[in-house]
């Protein structure tokens, strides 16, 4: 794997990660002066980079996302993987790297790498 698929594949799972915050609604009423308000400056921040994220993820083609997301973001093996996506497993060992490829390419362009 190299140092851009890594730093791709890293940035899934932020997305993930910042997704199940998000909707567990993390964000909440603190009782210490200012606390509430870094809060929320995180939070709107997380919006921002999982709005920025998915724009690119948009950008690159479907049977990519697919993978990407069955591997990184729900983790799935790759058999999961390859029965998700409708290619074989020796498939999905050649193209996820390209996928990771392909979204570093994009995060760079769109400057968010």
């Amino acid at each position: 794997m190299t140092p851009r698929q890594a730093i791709a594949m890293l940035h899934v799972k932020q997305w993930r990660d910042d997704r199940t915050k998000i909707s567990a609604g993390i964000s909440g009423i603190y009782k210490r002066n200012g606390y509430r308000e870094r809060r929320q400056r995180d939070a709107d921040a997380r919006i921002v980079r999982t709005l920025d994220f998915e724009k690119a993820l948009a950008q690159i083609g479907t049977l990519d996302q697919s993978m990407l997301i069955s591997a990184y973001y729900l983790g799935h093996t790759r058999k999961e993987t390859a029965d998700a996506t409708g290619v074989s497993e020796r498939a999905i060992i050649y193209k996820l790297p390209m996928a990771l490829d392909a979204l570093a390419a994009t995060l760079e362009r769109l400057a968010l790498l």
